[in-house]
């Protein structure tokens, strides 16, 4: 597969047995509102182009879930990432790996080896656990946030309140970030009373020392919801607009490294 890094262009992959369907690599930023940091943070998505548009290619990522392709799929997302992070000073990016790549015995040791290879540290990643899936094997699935976080990334559970809850890794020592799921965030305007729902799960996270990112903040009213909340970061068309290729991410964002404490 031929990969253009640092191009004019977005990096193109082609999805395992996706029938050769390329995807584009792009970022969403993470941006603070309680503290103004010179850091620069965004969650890696995966695009595919249609006509003149691009979207999320949803039958694809079923397809490689169906088949256990998932955790071929994530390495694949994985590398690439690192190639480009090798190439540019953002701070910190978030990859999605799914519940089918942490609950395997190898799945660390190839991260590793792909981290490696692309001479980019574990610190400028943070593992968004996805909860389209079950985890099949908590305890391989502990051992790879471990593993990760002792060789200093961070660990998101991403979509939290909705899908298959990986409550069980909800544990100071597996994980550092929550994110609090759209599917709760963007209802908000039309029912504001379930803001007392994200109010619980932002105050569990603050007992157990856990950061917290709002995903689909795409209004003033979700901003000054989430804000009433106490959430620490947000992520959504109201802070940046829509995703964008990661090449213009590295080149628009600036700032000085930051690192989230563990």
């Amino acid at each position: 597969m031929s990969v253009a890094i640092l191009d004019k262009q977005s990096s193109k992959k082609r999805a395992p047995n996706a029938g050769g369907a390329a995807f584009d690599l792009f970022v969403q930023p993470i941006r603070p509102i309680k503290n103004q940091v010179s850091f620069t943070w965004g969650e890696v998505l995966l695009r595919s182009q249609k006509g003149d548009q691009r979207s999320a290619p949803q039958p694809v990522l079923r397809r490689a879930v169906e088949q256990g392709l998932a955790m071929e799929l994530d390495l694949l997302v994985i590398a690439e990432t690192a190639e480009n992070l090798r190439c540019t000073g953002i701070d910190l990016l978030s990859v999605n790996v799914s519940g089918q790549s942490i609950s395997h015995p190898d799945f660390f040791q190839l991260v590793s080896c792909a981290l490696d290879d692309a001479q980019a540290g574990f610190e400028r990643f943070c593992f968004e656990i996805t909860e389209t899936e079950p985890i099949t094997d908590i305890e391989m699935a502990r051992s790879f946030c471990v593993q990760a976080r002792n060789r200093g990334a961070l660990i998101a559970l991403d979509d939290f309140g909705t899908g298959n809850s990986n409550i069980q890794l909800c544990t100071p020592r597996h994980v550092d970030v929550l994110k609090i799921c759209q599917g709760l965030v963007k209802p908000l305007n039309e029912r504001p009373d379930d803001l007392a729902i994200v109010r619980g799960l932002v105050a569990m996270a603050e007992r157990i020392g856990l950061v917290t990112v709002a995903e689909g903040v795409e209004s003033e009213q979700h901003l000054a919801m989430v804000k009433d909340a106490n959430v620490d970061y947000i992520q959504g068309y109201i802070s940046d607009g829509e995703a964008i290729p990661m090449i213009r991410f590295a080149l628009e964002q600036e700032g000085d490294p930051w690192v989230l404490k563990h």
